[in-house]
């Protein structure tokens, strides 16, 4: 039996062959018609062997990290610890408006809870505590309640002090006329020459920042340690360590506009502004933190601590920023 051996080329009329090696031997060749299309589509599925599919290239390539992801969505690192300061990111991740919101809120106790269940989001999500409105809360007032302070001692300074100036030189003159510059020395020590205070800036700072980091944590490991984790069967609420924070620094807001009006020197004025200010904090505190049920004798602890340091704190603002 012979051989054929025919070169033939692929083209789209079919299989045409080229030079026959032997034209005898009764060989007949027959040609198929392919349609254009199929040819095409041929080509195409031939190439696909060759160059690999763009899906299936996506689809193979590595995720990307789990650090890198969050830090390309603008979140906090998830594996950060919490001495980083990217553990603390998300905490502080609020927008101006949303501040100022809660500022309202919680200079309005009574008006329902402060942290709500939706965040307005349209997915269901309750409020995310945040720390940057405590820390900025706490931190203007600590330098506003010291300014206020010592401006209301230089207007009771001036007050009990005649005129002032003008007072002091009068005194001086007829004290050196009569007793030489000895009695205008004495006068100047009598009268005094007023200073600023900026012990008030450190014991403020001292105060106001253990006021929304230490008791706090001391609450939090309370509830923790008589809590069962039902507060539907105990009654004991469980709250996160930053929420119950952020609720001790957002319930010092009420005390912004009191360093205003203690200003004013006027006693009864004062003590009005400062007694308002102590009841409407602590009823914050209590409402929010879910421990104003005094049936509940678990809870008298933390209610009578948060009473009793609320009313330090109101004590040491009368009687040593407005001690006049």
């Amino acid at each position: 039996m012979s051989l054929l051996t025919a070169a033939v080329l692929q083209g789209p009329l079919g299989t045409i062959p080229l030079s026959p090696s032997n034209s005898g031997g009764g060989v007949a060749l027959e040609f198929a018609e392919i349609p254009h299309g199929q040819s095409n589509d041929s080509f195409h599925d031939s190439s696909s062997l060759l160059e690999p599919d763009a899906a299936s290239s996506s689809s193979s390539a590595l995720p990307l990290p789990a650090a890198a992801s969050a830090a390309s969505a603008g979140g906090a690192n998830p594996n950060a610890r919490f001495y980083q300061i990217g553990y603390y990111q998300s905490y502080f991740d609020v927008t101006t408006s949303q501040v100022c919101d809660r500022v309202l809120r919680a200079l309005l106790p009574f008006r329902g809870k402060f942290y709500r269940d939706d965040d307005g989001s349209g997915l269901g999500n309750p409020e995310k505590a945040d720390l940057y409105g405590p820390f900025w809360i706490c931190t203007t007032l600590i330098f506003l309640l010291a300014a206020a302070g010592n401006f209301a001692n230089y207007i009771e300074f001036i007050n009990t002090s005649g005129t002032g100036p003008n007072a002091s030189g009068g005194h001086n003159g007829t004290d050196a006329a009569g007793g030489g510059g000895g009695g205008a020395q004495q006068q100047l020590v009598n009268i005094g020459v007023w200073t600023y205070d900026f012990q008030k800036v450190t014991i403020g700072a001292s105060v106001f920042y253990a006021w929304i980091s230490l008791v706090p944590l001391a609450v939090y490991c309370f509830l923790s340690r008589v809590g069962s984790g039902n507060p539907a069967a105990d009654g004991v609420p469980q709250k996160g360590l930053v929420e119950i924070a952020s609720l001790f620094g957002y319930g010092l807001a009420i005390m912004l506009p009191v360093c205003i009006i203690c200003i004013v020197p006027v006693s009864l004025v004062r003590w009005v502004a400062v007694g308002v200010a102590f009841a409407f904090s602590s009823f914050f505190l209590l409402f929010n933190l879910g421990t104003a049920d005094v049936n509940n004798k678990t809870l008298l602890p933390v209610i009578a601590a948060i009473l009793v340091l609320n009313f330090g704190i109101a004590v040491l603002t009368k009687f040593y920023f407005f001690e006049w």
